[in-house]
């Protein structure tokens, strides 16, 4: 699959769990073991904001970097469609 989540490399930087992050973000946590299990098949951008503003609040309690979208959700071309051409 080309969308790959990495959110549980996130969360390991900052040193929380998803518990934790859905926790502070009043969402629920069984949307995070979704997203990261494969078994969500969409995630809306009021969200993915969620999370993002939530794990940027815990970051910058702890002097930590901006976490961006790409920390939460990278996309990587399958080989499939650079054949294509």
């Amino acid at each position: 699959m080309p969308i790959k989540i990495k959110l549980s490399e996130t969360l390991k930087e900052l040193n929380i769990t998803k518990n934790k992050l859905a926790t502070e973000g009043k969402f629920r946590v069984a949307t995070l073991h979704e997203l990261e299990n494969g078994k969500a098949k969409s995630v809306t951008f009021e969200m993915l904001q969620k999370i993002l503003d939530t794990a940027n609040r815990i970051s910058i309690a702890k002097g930590k970097r901006l976490i961006t979208v790409n920390d939460i959700i990278d996309y990587e071309l399958n080989d499939n469609e650079t054949k294509k051409e």
